[in-house]
């Protein structure tokens, strides 16, 4: 979702990988509420991209503070095989707080014909792709690395 006033683009995903409204609790954060659980907040920041990560270390969501006037405008090819359904569990050095921040850049790509949006994680190219919700795609190299985040319904710049 674009909120075209403070330029955010973000995103939500609920287990199971089904999309769900932003502040929408799962049933193991209900569960967890329910019965005093504490469950730490993990975080990664790749320069203006924030990703939100479960206890498990799993892909929640994610935002980024872009202005899309500068969005790039290309054609974005179609994952050469299809996008297998996955999670995507992410481990970075996190510090005592379960955060952690890398300066990569993050290009913002948008496909001017299909206005597919694509987040790119520096110059690598995607290997295989993992179908993590009905709209949302992620891309990783050969070796395991995320290097793409491709939300797959139209995004209006």
């Amino acid at each position: 979702m674009l909120d075209t006033e403070s330029m955010l683009l973000s995103f939500d995903l609920l287990e199971g990988g089904a999309r769900v409204a932003a502040g929408a609790p799962t049933l193991a954060a209900v569960i967890d509420e329910r019965l005093g659980v504490t469950q730490p907040a993990w975080r990664i920041s790749i320069d203006a991209l924030d990703l939100q990560l479960d206890a498990s270390r799993r892909l929640t969501g994610g935002e980024i503070r872009s202005n899309p006037a500068r969005w790039s405008h290309e054609a974005l090819a179609p994952p050469p095989h299809p996008a297998l359904p996955g999670t995507l569990t992410l481990d970075a050095p996190f510090d005592s707080n379960g955060m952690v921040s890398f300066a990569g850049p993050v290009r913002v790509v948008i496909d001017p014909t299909t206005h597919v949006l694509a987040l790119k994680l520096g110059r690598a190219e995607a290997a295989q792709w993992l179908r993590l919700a009905d709209e949302l795609l992620a891309g990783c190299t050969a070796d395991g690395y995320l290097c793409e985040l491709r939300l797959t319904s139209p995004v209006a710049p």
